[in-house]
């Protein structure tokens, strides 16, 4: 058999007809991936985040779209209703745009992440609803493997192009821009690979309802493969168990994650060989999938006791929430496929989407009343209300109290939620963000201020008590290490990590500890002695925190007779023990140094 390439016309007619089956998606497409290539060109901070959440927007919609067209044309609806459906997506993504304004904070990339995940099981049950079970396997089935395709093809693109503009760069001093590597595959990812996996979705689906092809690799693959690890999953979930009930324990919260991942991958299991499940040769299939659900049971129970404990503990967060959501969902389809007979597998994909639109609109009130009402359980625990509001008065705070505190304002910093705690302090909230924002390109965390306002010092996650062992409390700051800042009037620019125990550095300009004296700049053989210690106080005292959330700069200048130094600290480090003492500061820092 000759090879023969495909004709310029013949792949024209296939794209026309790709897009007159899906014109809005690849438009949108399209939309999301300009927008994305625009912000390699734009340094405007809030223009590249109206531009991001276009992108974002693009990538909730897009496979909605896909999937209200391919509902449309599997249901044969009026071309009135059908682009009615379109119009009514557009507008929701619209209004997606608008309610997600910014992109900091905890929220919003959950509420993206949830909406993907539910636009993208629609594009899997879309044409089925309401019809006929047979032929839904097959139909995703096709998806599937057209993904795959779509990768493969995208990928070898990708590299062959990149390869060869690259080659262009190097033969022929073409001076080619780094960010077109980066344009190059926004676009192919996002123009090339849609259109490509958008050309190959199943459009006759009467003809799936009765095909009965099944790939002999994905068996061999499913039964030799995945359900082996389905197998030692279930060992180790079953041995963990008898050992807690023998230890008469608690389970750990990791389990619960163990328990989702083993189910996750019985169920994909028997998915994958769903259609085998009724040949007289395969009848082990369906006693394979009764017997899995029966084992689910005992291990669903461990799942809850183990979420119920840490709710008992620590109230709900989102993840919490989620976990739990998730095991429900799980006693759902233990239930349904041990008692029901229609054994319909549709009821997966449909019930995820559910859930995930569920968690959107209900996850983050539930997780802030839960926290606010520990919040209060903490403020009676404590006897801190005095009318109704915060006062320390003559207790003195203890470490315990600081933390559980400084915890709950972690919390609702991450959500931009401190309004909620405005009730309880006598000090205006909107007032006090505006102070600590003043000047910032973006929002920054309060919670460390509000500690400070109320007399106590703020604890993060990764404070320790201080005990007869360790005297010491660690703190720790990050700044904008890949901002650029200014070095008009400096000679050298150097990046450095620095700790008390570097001693020798063969590169100036260098920072190293000298006993005695402390840090020391040394640049052409002059020296400039930088006080870091009082550097160090002077962040503890106006940075009450040691947290992994950066600060817009972290900046010390210091000069003497011989030299002028700049340093931009990337992260900085030290130890402070109970009578304000500094020790083992470190850290990385920019270096910008002259003469004078």
């Amino acid at each position: 058999m000759a090879f023969k390439l495909a004709s310029l016309e013949t792949i024209l007619d296939r794209f026309w007809n790709t897009f007159k089956r899906f014109p809005l998606a690849i438009i949108v497409a399209i939309a999301g991936t300009v927008t994305l290539m625009l912000t390699l060109d734009i340094d405007e901070w809030e223009l590249q985040q109206d531009l991001i959440r276009v992108t974002l927007a693009c990538i909730v919609v897009m496979p909605a779209l896909i999937a209200v067209g391919t509902f449309g044309e599997a249901r044969r609806v009026s071309d009135l209703w059908a682009w009615a459906m379109k119009v009514l997506v557009l507008a929701l993504g619209v209004v997606f745009w608008l309610t997600v304004d910014h992109l900091e904070g905890y929220k919003y990339p959950v509420v993206f992440l949830l909406l993907v995940l539910a636009t993208h099981l629609m594009v899997a049950f879309a044409p089925w609803i309401g019809g006929k079970k047979e032929g839904f396997w097959q139909y995703n089935k096709q998806l599937f493997l057209q993904i795959l395709v779509a990768v493969i093809y995208s990928g070898v693109l990708f590299a062959g192009l990149a390869i060869a503009i690259l080659a262009v760069d190097q033969l022929f001093n073409a001076d080619i821009e780094e960010e077109t590597y980066m344009r190059l595959f926004f676009f192919i990812g996002g123009v090339f690979n849609t259109i490509f996996f958008l050309s190959g979705v199943p459009r006759d689906y009467q003809v799936l309802e009765t095909d009965e092809s099944y790939p002999k690799g994905l068996k061999i693959f499913t039964q030799y493969v995945l359900l082996p690890l389905v197998f030692i999953y279930l060992v180790i979930l079953y041995a963990y168990m008898a050992k807690i009930l023998i230890q008469a324990e608690w389970p750990v919260g990791w389990v619960s994650i163990l328990v989702l991942c083993f189910s996750i991958a019985g169920i994909f299991s028997f998915l994958l060989i769903y259609p085998l499940r009724n040949k007289q040769e395969e009848r082990w299939i369906s006693v394979f999938n009764r017997w899995f659900y029966i084992a689910l049971i005992p291990l669903t129970v461990m799942l809850f006791v183990a979420i119920f404990k840490r709710l008992q503990q620590y109230g709900f967060t989102e993840e919490r929430y989620f976990v739990l959501l998730l095991a429900f969902w799980l006693t759902g389809i233990i239930a349904y496929f041990l008692l029901s007979k229609k054994d319909d597998i549709r009821v997966i994909p449909v019930s995820l989407f559910v859930l995930s639109l569920a968690a959107v609109f209900t996850a983050f009130p539930i997780a802030r009343m839960s926290q606010l009402n520990r919040f209060e359980d903490m403020l009676e625990k404590y006897d801190l209300l005095e009318d109704g509001k915060i006062k320390l008065g003559d207790k003195e705070p203890d470490f315990a109290m600081e933390k559980d505190l400084s915890s709950i304002f972690d919390f609702l910093d991450d959500r931009e939620d401190m309004t909620y705690i405005q009730p309880y302090v006598s000090f205006d909230l909107d007032s006090l963000e505006a102070e600590v924002n003043k000047g910032k390109k973006r929002g920054g965390r309060i919670g460390s201020r509000v500690m400070s306002e109320l007399g106590m010092t703020y604890r993060s996650k990764y404070s320790h008590a201080p005990t007869s062992g360790n005297e010491f409390e660690t703190y720790t700051y990050y700044g904008p290490a890949n901002e650029s800042f200014e070095i008009a009037g400096f000679e050298q620019m150097r990046r450095q990590y620095f700790n008390e125990n570097i001693n020798y550095e063969d590169k100036e300009p260098y920072i190293l500890y000298e006993e005695g004296i402390g840090y020391v700049v040394t640049y052409k053989e002059k020296k400039l002695p930088v006080d870091l210690v009082a550097f160090a106080q002077k962040m503890a005292r106006e940075n009450p925190k040691g947290t992994y959330d950066p600060l817009d700069e972290i900046l010390l200048e210091a000069e003497n007779e011989e030299l002028a130094l700049r340093l931009y600290f990337i992260d900085f480090r030290f130890e402070m023990d109970k009578d304000k003492k500094i020790e083992d500061i470190s850290g990385s820092v920019w270096m910008l140094v002259r003469e004078q």
